[in-house]
């Protein structure tokens, strides 16, 4: 999922909900109100508050393709000494049949085929051609999926940052973003 381009959402006002997650709590809410933009951008606190009215939906096989492939990706960066990446989820109302997205089989092992030649993140998001878009179970929504951010190394600032947090702020280390790639 590791993509060159993001949210390719053919109207905006489709849009119900955009989420930006690291899987941290630490600083990771943004407040809401009545008159909140659909395309605010929300982070994990919101999400995790939200999903109990507005739960996700997947059909199994789209559940087992994105966690297999959350895990390459995850992987790869890993390989790469990368951290503090996020997962981009964009929520998108669908209107007709027309509009949903399948995921198949073929579709996954395209992409770990192709992701076995890849030698770079820059390389890899430019062979990149399509986005990652599933259906909700209902068909009334389609989730859009993308890593992002992902140029940060472990590096001794990002290091320091973690100590700092963890000793000056007291700052629950779990809910840090700043962390080694292997507990990323």
């Amino acid at each position: 999922m590791l993509l060159a381009h993001t949210l390719k959402i053919k109207k905006s006002k489709s849009i119900q909900r955009i989420y930006d997650l690291k899987g941290s709590w630490m600083k990771r809410e943004v407040s809401l109100s009545e008159r909140s933009s659909r395309t605010k951008t929300l982070k994990d606190v919101n999400f995790l508050k939200l999903k109990r009215k507005e739960p996700l939906t997947l059909a199994e096989n789209d559940r087992h393709f994105i966690i297999r492939t959350l895990q390459c990706d995850s992987e790869f960066l890993r390989s790469q000494n990368i951290m503090d990446y996020s997962l981009l989820l964009a929520i998108e109302k669908v209107k007709m049949k027309s509009d949903l997205v399948n995921v198949t089989q073929e579709s996954f092992e395209s992409v770990t085929l192709r992701r076995k030649r890849v030698k770079s993140i820059s390389s890899y998001s430019n062979k990149v051609e399509n986005r990652y878009a599933v259906n909700s179970d209902d068909g009334k929504q389609k989730y859009h999926i993308a890593v992002i951010d992902y140029l940060q190394e472990w590096n001794f600032n990002k290091k320091s940052e973690r100590i700092l947090k963890t000793i000056f702020v007291k700052a629950d280390p779990l809910g840090l973003s700043a962390m080694e790639p292997v507990g990323y």
